[in-house]
């Protein structure tokens, strides 16, 4: 294939010296080599920064970037405005890529004329093989695509198993000292899209650590959780008459409340929550399109949301 468009890989760096190495020489291998990687170093404590400092003198493609720390959203804000390719992709510090991840995203989005690219994530704690599947692929219009990320469906909310041309990020950017800023920012584009193209190859590999940002409980958390769903909301309504994407964002709503009632140490949020799904259970559970665990989840709630948290609970353990 050949090789013409630069792909921007933008890194966000903090607090990972056990992991970053891994991480910059699984894309330092790919096999698709007209990229630039961008290592942004943000605020940085122990070793990382160095780190990035070494790959330099041994990299050409590489540029790192030392900042003051401001978050996930906040560096890859500042690595877009670095970038100076006509692809974006966006890898976190402590995961790793297939030697091919670039490569097959690029050669869907090219033969689609697509404007995202997806792959499928693995998550894994230890050292893993790579596995590709047939990279059999499916398309979808940004709508169709927005859709299927609400329902949960074969397109997820991550935007580092994904490649995206330089033009969707125009006037979008992620929602600085928010978590959930996947979810805060894939939505507006995927609508914005023309063509979203998806993979069933697993490409991207994401790592589980007990100390990473996702394991760790509080009640931000679930403000931002809220917050960004009241954004998507809004979004959806001031765009779109689309009554199939009002449907699906209930369908995700209801799905953010059994988490929040499961994960909230405020009385009146998790009250709140029960409230809501018990109103909406009617509705959600009669879209044929809702996914099993969602629909599972409200037919156990007859029980008691309680019961549905231990069973949740329960199964993690």
């Amino acid at each position: 294939m050949e090789q013409k468009e630069k792909v921007s890989i933008i890194i966000p760096v903090y607090n990972v010296e056990k992991y970053i190495k891994r991480c910059i020489d699984s894309v330092i291998e790919q096999t698709y080599s007209n990229i630039e990687i961008l290592l942004i170093d943000d605020g940085s404590s122990d070793l990382s920064g160095k780190i990035c400092n070494d790959y330099l003198k041994k990299e050409n493609r590489i540029k790192v970037f030392h900042k003051n720390n401001g978050g996930l959203s906040d560096a890859r804000n500042f690595g877009i405005e670095k970038a100076t390719g006509e692809y974006y992709s966006f890898i976190d510090s402590d995961d790793k890529v297939d030697k091919d991840f670039i490569k097959i995203l690029i050669e869907n989005l090219k033969t689609s004329e697509a404007d995202i690219s997806c792959c499928k994530m693995k998550k894994f704690t230890n050292e893993i093989d790579t596995i590709k599947l047939e990279n059999k692929i499916n398309t979808f219009t940004g709508h169709e695509a927005l859709k299927n990320m609400l329902y949960q469906q074969n397109i997820d909310s991550s935007v580092c198993n994904k490649i995206f041309k330089k033009c969707i990020f125009k006037n979008i950017r992620f929602p600085v000292g928010k978590y959930f800023e996947d979810l805060g920012t894939t939505y507006k584009l995927l609508y914005n899209s023309n063509k979203v193209v998806v993979s069933n190859s697993e490409l991207y590999f994401y790592y589980q650590r007990e100390s990473s940002i996702i394991h760790k409980k509080n009640e931000k958390r679930i403000d931002d959780l809220q917050y960004n769903l009241n954004e998507i909301e809004k979004y959806i309504n001031s765009n779109s008459k689309n009554l199939d994407l009002k449907k699906a964002f209930l369908a995700r709503k209801i799905d953010a409340n059994f988490y929040i009632h499961r994960e909230s140490q405020k009385k009146l949020t998790r009250e709140i929550s029960k409230n809501y799904i018990y109103a909406m259970k009617k509705a959600v559970l009669s879209d044929n399109n809702i996914s099993k665990k969602t629909r599972t989840a409200l037919i156990l709630s007859s029980f008691g949301i309680d019961f549905v948290d231990f069973l949740y609970r329960l199964k993690k353990s």
